[in-house]
């Protein structure tokens, strides 16, 4: 192998090495690039990740040559993230993600738009506090789920699992709503069933894209429904949900006629729901495919040897859901009798009290900055128009 030179020239094998980089380097840059218009992420990704490992083995001219270009596909990556295909305009498409399941960037512009739903339809609509809406300590370990048509988004939901210490788990779904609009919009979505496609959507998810994940699987999806709102729960109850504790529970909490709309626990208003759960559709192949693998069996479809292995599954996931709904159960009565107690509500509404008098002293202030700023603004302008004493 030729050696370097006294004047620190390049050997032609060194020459060649740097050439064979370089056409690697070229080589992944446009497969990324014939990916990325196949709309193809991942593949894209692995490419993009392949060509930039190999950069800093370039020399300095290589390196300038390629780097604007991988900077430019990196781009391109991130604007398929946040779209992923062109969206039909008349069409209903729903989109969940969570923190940890798309990248910071995509995370932030989508969670916008669900904070401008739940802060036009909770906030101002319903007048709940922005306190109350948005608890930061749920907000980062829960998925966000909207329904769009087109590219504007119209239906939210906020799904996050709850755990207990003896090991159950289940999904909860809160903050439902839809937006309303003008009744001379060309598409009115309340009352057309964009809660129901929501519904059946998060269903689908959780029984089908968590099911692998020991740390989110659960077998039964519970909504928080708030009291105040009788025609969402009848709609529920007629999709096959089913009060956790009970319908006297329910009738006996009605007929109060005076349930407070939020209550206070932990520090923190809370507001004031009725519960609702449905057990979430399973796969029983999939169950039979795990017990086999677990008991190191091969089971064939049809075979006497599948059947009582869809027995076994079968008979263990009826005694998890029991098992489960003991536990919803129990924390939905702690729950209650939290919201009736007496000291509770009062509490509850003192602060509420208080943030009304914080929210109506700040827009207090407001008004009197400006209008400090119009009368400084008026005796500038005086001062302008006052003509300069004499010199006389």
């Amino acid at each position: 192998m030729q050696q370097p030179d006294m004047m620190g020239q390049a050997v032609p094998g060194d020459q060649r090495q740097t050439q064979v980089l370089e056409n690697a380097v070229e080589s992944f840059l446009k497969e990324c690039e014939k990916e990325i218009k196949e709309r193809h992420h991942q593949k894209a990704c692995e490419l993009l990740d392949r060509a930039e490992k190999r950069f800093p083995q370039l020399d300095p001219i290589a390196l300038a040559k390629w780097r604007p270009r991988l900077e430019a596909l990196k781009i391109r990556i991130l604007l398929l993230d946040l779209f992923p295909q062109t969206p039909n305009p008349n069409r209903q498409r729903f989109k969940i993600f969570s923190r940890d399941t798309v990248r910071p960037a995509v995370y932030d512009c989508n969670y916008d738009l669900c904070h401008l739903i739940r802060e036009k339809v909770f906030c101002a609509e319903l007048r709940i506090p922005y306190f109350i809406e948005f608890e930061q300590k749920l907000e980062d370990k829960a998925f966000h789920a909207l329904v769009l048509v087109g590219d504007a988004p119209y239906t939210y939901s906020r799904v996050w699992i709850q755990d207990t210490p003896e090991g159950n788990k289940w999904a909860v779904l809160d903050r439902m709503c839809t937006l309303d609009v003008d009744k001379d919009q060309p598409y009115k979505h309340r009352g057309h069933g964009a809660a129901n496609y929501m519904l059946e959507c998060i269903k689908q998810f959780l029984a089908v894209n968590l099911l692998p994940n020991p740390n989110y699987h659960c077998n039964i999806l519970v909504v928080h429904v708030p009291v105040k709102t009788p025609k969402v729960i009848e709609k529920l109850i007629n999709k096959g949900f089913r009060f956790v504790t009970s319908l006297e529970d329910y009738k006996n909490l009605v007929e109060r006629g005076d349930v407070p709309i939020t209550y206070f626990h932990d520090g923190k208003v809370r507001v004031n729901t009725v519960h609702l759960y449905i057990p979430l559709p399973v796969d029983y192949s999939l169950l039979v495919n795990q017990f086999a693998l677990a008991n190191n069996k091969e089971i064939s479809n049809g075979s006497p040897e599948y059947q009582e292995a869809l027995e076994i599954v079968t008979n263990q996931h009826q005694k998890a859901c029991e098992a489960d709904l003991l536990q919803i159960q129990q924390y939905a009565r702690v729950e209650m009798a939290r919201a009736a107690n007496p000291d509770n509500i009062k509490k509850a509404k003192e602060e509420l009290q208080q943030f009304q008098l914080r929210q109506q002293e700040r827009f207090q202030h407001t008004i009197n900055q400006q209008q400090q700023y119009q009368q400084q603004l008026a005796q500038q302008h005086q001062n302008q128009q006052t003509p300069p004493p004499s010199s006389n």
